[in-house]
């Protein structure tokens, strides 16, 4: 601000003549500064060039009604300004009525401020004619007392009617929102980092996070803060809409006659719905009588209205509204504020981060598949101590390329931001850590986006080294990213509001039986669309929506952090999170370290861990999503990923078995794939009632049960090869299992990887030592080989989990 500074006429020439180069300055002040017409005369030229000012205060001057002849004329050309302060300038009534000649074309000013002389009506009413003529304005908000209060009624009807025609139109925008998930190992400084994004100090005593933690980050123009989901979501949009260039009034004429028509259909609780119907057709117009709607014939009324009647009728309540009357757009209408979309108009330009921060444990990462999503940015924080010291190097490089490739394989076209932390201890050796993060990563995935250190970012959470570049580096991999582009309409994101608004009291909803209804309730009608509405929320992370098989697409989880929490109540680190001690008191301490040990999960512990949750439902999706499975009936359940790491002790006879290499290295074995292969082999023969207890054996990356009399399976998971073995005694059912197995294989697959990983079976005859692949072993008529078609994996896969064993 540089009020009262006493600049006048000579200071002010010098700042329009920066003005017209400058490319950064949002706000200018100059207030009281004793300025006349040959100072607003170069301001007004310099708004004809600059394209960023988007506030001007010139009050308190002496600018002349000659001034009003500039400021309009700039008005007419500038495309970014949007409030206007001219208070107590002396431009008089021929200044203002100058200035109102720009409101009947300009289409961004939101805001204007007079008050100098009392005007006549005859002399004010110019003012209301502009906004009138000019359809495309933005103003909502005209700050005056120099004016009758009829007129500034009038003038305020006028601006309010802008908003209504926005919140019923058929417009789209995008949301600058993206999800932003941080990755890596535990104990990486994944928090801090996202604690120093935030502008939050540095905690060195902060836990180890549990699951995942999710929060809202919000970036305005540079500065970086948290913030709750809100229901005003629709509010917002319909600002945003409003800075937009609205179409003229000759292209709404142009515009299909069936994109303007408004019904009203009679529902069971006999309250009118009001819809309307949406058309990409070129222009051409036509009648109709009736429309089918979901199968139900609907009338549609005698007469198509006018543009002017669609403008002009009730502007101020929702007669004519396109939501019906208790959508929550028709709400919005009746409570109009034009405080809170002036303070809107500057956060719709903020970029929204859905903020997803994974805990670093490997009893994690099985969860984790669930909640990556394919669009995104990705943060993979490593601790740069850790390349260089000799004993944890190696494993610190497993960790990064494990990472980089469950990205590539969920994500194949995401931006991945490579963060290595706790920079200030390594200073000086950022060349040494980049040549060995080259010798491993080379050019294997091109997502990685490259920083001034070529393959990494560093930065240390203690003194905010390094934090600046970073945010930058995101908030451009966030303006650049496609995704960010896909456009919505106003009543997907009614439907948003009201979603959030149920989560405050439902962590999840029904889709047939609540979110259709909602979505009805907004004028979305097709089933199709309410999907598309639903993945895309999804995927901006503001609900959970999983679409693999029909029974999941019917539960959106509306509270993301909900569900998180749920499953980690289950899924956790003993030696980080909770001991079995903790459940000392309730008597369940020989359980608890029984699930930790075993990965058998009593119902008695679940009923403690989620005391007042709907039980039935979280042990359903966690069935359903292949993160537990039956083990005694009605009494436990089997977790694999709390399965602790040991040594696999071989059979001794493994040489008198059949070999069967499930080989993943075209794509990557990702952690889940094995131990849900696990739990869908113990589903199986617990529905089949073979489940032997005493003849079963579960470890973290193994597993052996007699799937039938004489027939003992082995399962070997091996991540330093990608690859699954499986050793079988005996020919005689080889075939049916490998045909079992590869569809299960397939099944994680479809329901989990999003179809992404792809793998070569091959077969090696007791006793040999070659591997054959199957076409092969079929070529010379090996006995006992089935080679998998398409069909059969579509066939199977396609369908719920119980559906899925019945037909195996």
């Amino acid at each position: 601000t540089l009020s009262g500074n006493k600049i006048k006429d000579v200071g002010t020439k010098a700042i329009a003549a920066a003005l017209k180069k400058n490319e950064t300055l949002l706000v200018l002040n100059i207030h009281f500064n004793m300025i006349r017409l040959d100072g607003a005369r170069a301001i007004a030229s310099s708004l004809k060039v600059n394209k960023t000012l988007e506030t001007l205060i010139v009050t308190d001057n002496e600018l002349g009604k000659e001034s009003g002849v500039e400021f309009s004329q700039a008005l007419m050309e500038n495309n970014t300004l949007r409030n206007l302060r001219i208070l107590f300038s002396n431009i008089g009534a021929e200044g203002i009525q100058e200035i109102a000649k720009a409101l009947s074309v300009n289409s961004t000013l939101n805001s204007l401020g007079y008050c100098d002389m009392v005007l006549k009506d005859n002399e004010a009413s110019i003012l209301k004619d502009a906004l009138e003529r000019n359809p495309n304005s933005s103003l909502i908000d005209f700050k005056t007392n120099c004016i009758s209060p009829t007129l500034q009624d009038e003038i305020h009807t006028l601006v309010r009617k802008n908003f209504h025609r926005t919140l019923n139109s058929d417009r789209k925008a995008e949301i600058k929102r993206i999800r932003l998930m941080i990755v890596g190992q535990g104990k990486a400084g994944k928090s801090a980092t996202v604690r120093s994004l935030l502008g939050k100090s540095f905690n060195p005593n902060w836990d180890s996070t549990v699951g995942a933690d999710v929060q809202e980050g919000v970036v305005l123009k540079n500065l970086w803060t948290r913030q709750k989901l809100q229901s005003d979501q629709a509010a917002r949009f319909a600002v945003r809409l409003m800075k937009q260039k609205l179409p003229t009034r000759n292209a709404q004429k142009n515009r299909s006659a069936k994109s303007r028509l408004t019904w009203k259909r009679s529902h069971t609780d006999e309250r009118s719905q009001s819809l309307i119907n949406t058309d990409s057709a070129k222009g051409e117009t036509f009648a109709v009588d009736t429309v089918e709607i979901e199968g139900e014939n609907v009338s549609l009324p005698p007469s198509v209205p006018s543009d002017e009647e669609y403008i002009e009728r009730d502007p101020l309540l929702n007669t004519f509204s396109v939501f019906g009357d208790n959508g929550s757009v028709s709400e919005l209408e009746r409570q109009y504020d034009s405080d809170f979309i002036l303070q809107t108009t500057d956060a719709v330009d903020a970029l929204t981060l859905s903020i997803w921060d994974f805990g670093g444990q490997e009893v994690f990462y099985t969860m984790h598949h669930i909640f990556l999503t394919s669009s995104g940015i990705y943060l993979l924080a490593f601790d740069s101590r850790s390349l260089l010291d000799p004993v944890a190097s190696e494993d610190a490089k497993q960790y990064i390329l494990f990472w980089l490739r469950s990205i590539s394989l969920h994500a194949p076209n995401a931006s991945i931001l490579l963060v290595g932390t706790f920079a200030a201890d390594v200073k000086g050796n950022f060349a040494v850590l980049d040549k060995i993060l080259n010798s491993f990563i080379k050019d294997r995935f091109p997502q990685l986006l490259r920083s001034s250190c070529d393959y990494f970012f560093p930065i240390d959470n203690k003194d905010l080294l390094g934090i600046a570049d970073l945010r930058l580096a995101i908030k451009n991999c966030a303006v650049t990213d496609s995704a960010l582009k896909q456009e919505v309409s106003m009543r997907w994101m009614s439907l948003l509001d009201s979603i959030i608004e149920k989560s405050k009291d439902q962590p999840y909803l029904s889709f047939s039986n609540q979110v259709c209804n909602m979505a009805a309730d907004v004028g979305i009608l097709k089933q199709s669309e309410i999907i598309e509405a639903m993945s895309f929320f999804h995927e901006r992370g503001f609900v959970i929506y999983l679409d693999s098989t029909a029974i999941l697409s019917e539960i959106i989880v509306t509270n993301p952090q909900w569900l998180v929490d749920m499953l980690s109540k289950v899924i956790r680190d003993d030696s980080f999170h909770i001991t079995a001690g903790d459940f000392k008191q309730s008597g369940l301490e020989a359980e608890a370290k029984r699930a930790f040990s075993t990965g058998e999960v009593s119902l008695d512990l679940l009923e403690e861990v989620w005391k007042g949750q709907p039980i039935d439902f979280l042990i359903d999706l966690m069935k359903r999503t292949m993160l537990m499975s039956e083990w005694r009936k009605g009494n436990s359940y089997l977790v694999p990923s709390l399965l602790r790491r040991g040594k696999y002790k071989a059979p001794s006879d493994l040489e008198y078995c059949n070999c069967l290499k499930f080989d993943f290295t075209e794509t990557f074995l990702a952690f889940g794939v094995f131990q849900r292969v696990v739990c869908l082999c113990v589903e199986y023969l617990f529905q089949k009632s073979k489940l032997d207890e005493h003849e079963i054996e579960v470890g973290p990356d193994f597993a052996s049960f007699l799937f039938e009399k004489d027939f003992k399976v082995h399962l070997l998971n091996e991540q330093s090869s990608q690859c699954i073995f499986v050793y079988a005694q005996g020919p005689k059912l080889f075939s049916t299992f490998l045909k079992i197995l590869h569809s299960m294989i397939s099944k994680v697959n479809a329901d989990v990887m999003h179809g992404k990983l792809k793998w070569t079976v091959q077969l090696r005859r007791i006793k040999e030592t070659e591997f054959l692949s199957l076409d092969i072993a079929r070529s010379q008529q090996v006995p006992g080989v089935y080679v998998p078609t398409f069909e059969d994996q579509e066939r199977l896969v396609a369908v719920d989990l119980d559906s899925f064993l019945e037909g195996l």
